[in-house]
């Protein structure tokens, strides 16, 4: 089976085999003064927190306690993923007061990745093969998605006539998303769309939903991509690729008043955010046709109103941020969480066939090869 036929029949289960599963989540506070949790592995979360005074440390969650992780010489670091061998990725500022991506390990400690000509890089996404996704400047201050591999960065170019690009998400193929853009000073100068990158050829443009500007953040391993766009109407609203055809919109009915999905795990659900009429935002899971808010799946009482859903692993965990309401003193501090199945019934999980499917898709391969970095 292809690539594309795979994601498109992987794509036909996520709408067809959806069962209901969880009645709500346990939640837990990663706290922090301030905290944002951004993204897992199955044990441990990465995001940033306040360090020394007002500066910001990246930090490692191992279900007890923040571990800062330091910074490149600079002020300030942020962590954006870890993948199962532990390695975080993130940006920090250096001595030079420059901004570099870096990859952690808790071995080696933080290894600056440098940049491709100018002077400031961002890691966003790590696979468990240790390729690294991000972008830099370039020495004419034009910024590129790069790929890590071989202990170099590899410049994955643009899309024709859109001279920027960022990569936000990497898979175990290898496939790489994010988005390309023209320079400019507000969003409607800088018209932008999705991308993928496969490795085997040149970005491709995986269009919009009607509007001016799309934005790819996750990749499963099935090849199913997430993210926002904004539509003919001018809102945002979360999107699904398959491998082939135009974006599927998670809100057709525009429900909310924007939606952005951020990552999606191997068995097709949805972690993001929705904004509703008052500009307050929730953090949300797409689950086939449902969007369901995740403020209504909370133990009562809890104190919380989570506001981003970041990232979600192969458990059903999620991670993201929120405010707490402590309900001795009444202060509100805004933190990391983690949230974990409770495992009982409503929240829509993926049927156990349905795992059984794509699980053995991840095991035939995908089709697309994994970028060889040149000698």
């Amino acid at each position: 089976m292809s690539g594309r036929a795979t994601a498109v029949w992987v794509l036909a289960l996520f709408f067809g085999g959806l069962a209901p599963a969880h009645a709500g989540y346990l939640i837990s506070d990663l706290g922090g003064g301030y905290s944002y949790a951004l993204g897992q592995n199955s044990s441990q979360v990465v995001g940033y927190t306040n360090g020394p005074g007002t500066d910001v440390r990246a930090f490692v969650y191992d279900g007890a306690a923040l571990h800062p992780l330091g910074t490149l010489g600079g002020s300030s670091s942020f962590a954006y993923d870890i993948n199962s061998s532990g390695q975080v990725v993130g940006d920090s500022r250096t001595a030079a007061n420059q901004i570099h991506a870096f990859v952690y390990t808790s071995s080696g400690g933080m290894h600056d990745l440098g940049t491709m000509g100018g002077g400031y890089s961002v890691a966003r996404a790590v696979n468990d093969h240790g390729e690294i996704v991000g972008y830099s400047n370039l020495a004419n201050g034009v910024m590129h998605a790069f790929l890590y591999t071989g202990g170099s960065l590899h410049d994955l170019g643009s899309l024709p006539g859109l001279a920027n690009s960022m990569a936000f998400g990497v898979n175990a193929h290898g496939a790489v998303v994010g988005y390309a853009e023209k320079p400019g000073a507000t969003l409607a100068s800088r018209p932008s769309t999705a991308f993928l990158y496969s490795g085997s050829g040149p970005m491709q443009s995986l269009g919009t939903l009607g509007g001016a500007n799309s934005y790819a953040y996750g990749i499963n391993d099935a090849g199913l991509v997430v993210g926002t766009s904004s539509t003919a109407g001018g809102s945002f609203h979360a999107f699904l690729y398959g491998g082939s055809g135009p974006l599927i919109d998670l809100d057709p009915l525009g429900a909310w008043s924007s939606t952005a999905a951020y990552d999606v795990n191997n068995y097709g659900l949805i972690a993001g955010a929705a904004t509703d009429a008052t500009g307050a935002s929730h953090a949300v899971v797409f689950a086939g046709s449902k969007i369901v808010d995740l403020n209504g799946q909370l133990p009562t009482g809890s104190g919380w109103v989570l506001r981003e859903a970041r990232a979600i692993n192969n458990h059903g965990q999620i991670v993201g941020y929120g405010e707490h309401t402590d309900p001795v003193t009444h202060r509100m501090s805004r933190h990391a969480f983690l949230l974990t199945p409770d495992g009982v019934t409503a929240v829509p999980e993926p049927a156990s066939w349905l795992m059984m499917g794509i699980g053995s898709v991840v095991v035939a391969g995908f089709s697309w090869r994994r970028r060889r970095a040149a000698a």
